[in-house]
């Protein structure tokens, strides 16, 4: 998957346009950690495969999800 592939998914889940993707690193072809704003406060998500995971606090929290 490619980076706009990763935000499409984010999007399906959580369209709202307050909600803003930051930053998206790709772990793999079909794993990627959105750094995300939303009005109250800084989240991360693992995105792939059709899915997106609950949310973290860190992207090293998101990172141990993946692990």
């Amino acid at each position: 998957m490619e980076k706009q592939d990763f935000i499409k998914t984010f999007k399906r889940i959580y369209p709202e346009d307050f909600i803003r993707v930051l930053r998206v690193n790709i772990i793999d072809e079909n794993t990627a950690i959105l750094g995300t704003a939303f009005p109250d406060g800084l989240f991360f998500f693992v995105v792939g495969n059709g899915s997106v995971s609950s949310s973290y606090n860190s992207e090293d929290e998101a990172m141990r999800y993946i692990r």
